[in-house]
Parts: C-alpha cells; sequence; structure tokens
C-alpha cells in the first residue's frame, strides 16, 4: 500500500443525489475508501493517460496490429476477386497498390465508393 500524504487542498464540487447514490455504489462495489479516493484516483488517471505518450510496446502492438490489418485486407480482396465478388468495397485503392500493385487498375471491389 503507498504511503499516505497529508492533503491540504481542496477541490468542491456539487452532484445530484441521484450521482451521489451512484458513486456511493461504485465505492461499495469496487471496495474504495470514500468517494473522495474514487474521484482523486479517476480524475488522475484521466489526466495521466491524457498526457503520457504511448510506450515503445504500445507502439509496436499498434504496428503489428495495422501489418496485419493490411495483409487480412489484401486476402480479403483476392477471395473476392477470385470468386468473382466485385460490388463489395473492401479495400482502398492505396492498399490494392500495395498488396498487388493493381492501384488505379484495382477492381471495382477494391475501390471504396
Amino acid at each position: 500500500m503507498s504511503v499516505l500524504r497529508r492533503r491540504t487542498r481542496l477541490v468542491y464540487f456539487r452532484v445530484s443525489e441521484e450521482e451521489y447514490t451512484h458513486l456511493e455504489d461504485a465505492c461499495q462495489t469496487f471496495g474504495l475508501r470514500s468517494i473522495s479516493d474514487a474521484v482523486r484516483t479517476a480524475v488522475q488517471n484521466m489526466v495521466k493517460q491524457e498526457t503520457d505518450p504511448p510506450s515503445a510496446s504500445e507502439n509496436q502492438a499498434l504496428s503489428r496490429v495495422a501489418t496485419v490489418v493490411s495483409d487480412l485486407n489484401c486476402r480479403i480482396g483476392r477471395l473476392l476477386t477470385a470468386l468473382g465478388i466485385e460490388d463489395t468495397p473492401v479495400i482502398d485503392p492505396t492498399t490494392a497498390e500495395k498488396c498487388l500493385g493493381a492501384g488505379a487498375n484495382a477492381p471495382a471491389a477494391w475501390k471504396r465508393k
């Protein structure tokens, strides 16, 4: 457990009876000591998420996901072409060019409408 620090500043805001009841219920559900602790933690997490850039591992994971999605788009486009289905937009022309070098000559199914 973290060391408790003396808190000397106050932040006030008003909530409705219904909002207060929801906060109390959330504290009980999640085993939080008080509404103050719950709100403080929520606000600190919100601020941290907005100021912390993605980590290197998060960027790598996103890059891997983008690569997999691009590969799947290529495979779907090839499958649709092989099946003779050309009325379903699947891949944008840029991705089509990367897949088969098709570019402007990509099947109609590969072009966004």
